[in-house]
């Protein structure tokens, strides 16, 4: 057991946004605390492991079972060309496991 200013069993951690993707609701650099939690709902913002992009903040778009389909906030798309060959830059959207979400935002 555990206690904290949150509460019994109520874990919070600091991290630091990195990016852009979360735009306009977090800003590069900024820093946001997260509750260590699976108790996660539609709407929030979760910090995660991905398999594919490493560790990321996203908004919980979608949840089916055990499966968590996680989305950036920042929905600009730009192109870039580089050495020649146009790039399409947007914002992460991917599908997780429920045990690679770390915790749920809940300060910014």
């Amino acid at each position: 057991n555990v206690d904290s200013s949150l509460g019994p069993n109520q874990i919070p951690v600091i991290v630091y946004v990195d990016g852009t993707s979360m735009l306009p609701t977090l800003q590069d650099g900024q820093t946001v605390l997260f509750n260590k939690t699976h108790d996660i709902h539609v709407g929030d913002i979760v910090v995660a492991d991905s398999d594919e992009y490493g560790g990321i903040i996203k908004r919980v778009e979608q949840i089916d079972g055990n499966n968590v389909h996680l989305v950036s906030d920042n929905k600009q798309v730009s192109y870039e060309y580089i050495d020649g060959v146009l790039y399409e830059v947007k914002g992460i959207t991917t599908w997780v496991d429920i045990s690679d979400i770390n915790g749920v935002v809940i300060a910014y």
